[in-house]
């Protein structure tokens, strides 16, 4: 559940699956109103997106025991 004006989002992956379907990781709680920024990019979301669409996890997490983290800020 989202309640920050500059929410960070992290993905946890213990196991790897072989051929594995792309998947969304949909943020709960936020501001469909608002529109955040994904620091780090040029990329601005607005909150229906991120709650209903959601984020894409990276394909480029190969491997057991890997990590993403999304830093957003409020505009």
């Amino acid at each position: 559940r989202v309640n920050d004006r500059n929410p960070h989002l992290r993905y946890f992956r213990v196991l790897a699956e072989p051929a594995a379907p792309l998947k969304y990781l949909k943020l709960n709680g936020i501001d469909f109103t608002k529109k955040y920024h994904l620091l780090g990019t040029d990329k601005v979301y607005g909150g229906d997106e991120l709650a209903y669409v959601g984020l894409t996890i990276p394909t480029e997490l190969n491997g057991d025991f890997q990590s993403y983290v999304w830093h957003f800020q409020e505009k």
